[in-house]
């Protein structure tokens, strides 16, 4: 691999800017229109994040696009609040899901898999990146337990820091409550 994320990035926006170019020119009611999103454009986003990494602010600005959509089939004025858009019913909002949350979902969701798969060769690969994260912190524990420890500088340096901070953003944690995260020698 190259490492060169610009033509799919450049690929991905390409295929955002169509869908919702597409739905913006349909007459679709808000609960259509938010079925449609989650379906089909949160379903590629979910594919095509699993291997091309976003960062925030391309996310936000996916976000913020859809929300300008929504809005208008709300018959909400766009000067209102974006955010509101993504908030649950329960808070007033839409209950969108954001991007950022489905990519969150998804890389907790495949961590906590992988992080209890004692039986394939790439979860033993993560609990040894999890033990590298963990000597590069100096800590003795699980830091995926502590996460709001995680410096945030770690983002760009570490897979697992990322889960970690992801996990700070909706105060969860990843305990180890089977005993598979401690280093492999100490559990052979």
């Amino acid at each position: 691999p190259t490492l060169n994320w610009l033509p799919a990035k450049r690929k991905l926006r390409d295929e955002v800017t169509k869908i919702l170019t597409i739905l913006r020119h349909k007459t679709l009611s808000p609960e259509e229109f938010k079925y449609t999103i989650q379906s089909v454009l949160h379903s590629k986003l979910r594919y095509y994040l699993a291997v091309v990494p976003l960062l925030d602010s391309e996310l936000d600005d996916i976000d913020r696009r859809i929300a300008h959509i929504m809005k208008k089939r709300m018959h909400m004025a766009q000067s209102c609040s974006s955010p509101l858009i993504f908030l649950p019913d329960t808070e007033y909002g839409a209950s969108l899901p954001s991007i950022k949350d489905t990519r969150a979902t998804a890389l907790i969701t495949t961590a906590h898999s992988l992080l209890n798969d004692r039986h394939s060769m790439l979860g033993q690969i993560i609990r040894m990146r999890l033990s590298h994260l963990q000597e590069s912190l100096g800590w003795a524990e699980n830091s995926l337990k502590t996460p709001h420890l995680i410096p945030r500088n770690a983002w760009n340096n570490h897979w697992c820091a990322r889960i970690g901070i992801l996990l700070n953003r909706h105060n969860a944690t990843i305990t180890d409550s089977h005993g598979f995260l401690r280093s492999e020698e100490h559990t052979s």
